[in-house]
């Protein structure tokens, strides 16, 4: 993590004069002028008397438990004094505080150990996402001002371009790939059908991913007009890892196997879908509708109107 905020810190994108000067004027209250700037990015060497003072103030005696939920309306009798809330403070049950004090206090090492694993409590293994590799490469002379075509290295791959970056002068690559197909323009339901798909995918890599955008590293997959579009950017050195398993993802996912689609992704997708479809095609604001109606006419044989996908 320390060598993580290292990195994001040299590597920050610059902010706007407003917002800067507004963040340092409020990172002044808890650093001092000298850390205005990494004092909020960076983690510092490790101050074991200062950690352990925070963590001596975490007892049974001082945790407060919150509870948000619907259905303790009517057990809420007290009003929030900032916004007339319902609420209510009430004490711990004793049983709760015994039952974590037993947890806290399983024994020995092995007991602990065992106990945690009982849990499956475990340190994460290092973050395979974090660059090594943050050397600058060389800029062609002349440097094109516009991609290139490359000769492709497969037969199935028409078209590549690339163009080198002389402007930010960071270690990052931005990859864009456009899988044209005929499929999704037969039919709004072949269309709808590839938006699933590309969710799905994106549903089951979201745990792999929370990683590679702890590290700056991200994607998004799409289905757009005619085709399928990924997209992917951060630091070039492990770009490629993340490019890679998303790929495999995406041979994986409805092909190899019924059983390569669990049932709850396939619900959270297409419920989550739905109601986005719904929302578009029938509560969206009027400039929304004639951006969308627009959109259809431009685009038309390539695309099919939210009504047609929601239905």
């Amino acid at each position: 993590m320390q060598r993580l905020h290292r990195i994001k810190f040299k590597f920050m994108p610059d902010s706007q004069p407003f917002s800067l000067a507004a963040n340092i004027a409020a990172n002044l209250q808890v650093h001092p002028a000298s850390e205005v700037l990494a004092g909020p990015v960076l983690l510092y060497d490790l101050d074991p008397d200062t950690a352990q003072s925070v963590v001596d103030c975490l007892t049974l005696d001082a945790v407060r438990v919150t509870h948000q939920a619907k259905v303790l309306d009517e057990r809420c009798t007290d009003r929030d004094t900032s916004y007339d809330s319902p609420m209510k403070f009430e004490e711990i049950p004793d049983s709760w505080r015994v039952a974590w004090s037993k947890a806290l206090h399983p024994g020995g090492v092995e007991e602990a150990l065992a106990a945690a694993t009982k849990l499956g409590l475990a340190l994460p293994m290092p973050n395979p996402f974090i660059p090594e590799d943050l050397q600058q490469k060389v800029l062609p002379e002349p440097n094109p001002p516009l991609p290139v075509r490359l000769k492709p290295g497969s037969p199935v791959v028409s078209y590549v371009f690339h163009r080198q970056d002389d402007q930010f002068l960071q270690p990052k690559a931005l990859f864009l790939c456009v899988l044209r197909s005929p499929f999704l323009a037969t039919d709004a339901l072949a269309m709808l059908r590839a938006y699933v798909w590309a969710h799905l995918v994106q549903e089951a890599l979201s745990e792999y991913a929370y990683d590679a955008e702890i590290a700056s590293c991200s994607y998004h997959l799409e289905a757009a007009d005619g085709g399928i579009i990924l997209m992917a950017g951060g630091f070039h050195d492990k770009l490629g890892v993340l490019i890679q398993a998303v790929a495999r993802k995406m041979l994986e996912i409805g092909t190899s196997s019924l059983d390569s689609v669990p049932e709850n992704f396939y619900r959270i997708v297409v419920d989550r879908l739905g109601d986005a479809l719904r929302n578009q095609a029938y509560h969206s604001q009027p400039l929304q509708q004639a951006s969308q109606r627009f959109s259809e006419l431009t685009k038309r044989g390539g695309n099919f109107p939210p009504e047609a996908r929601a239905a």
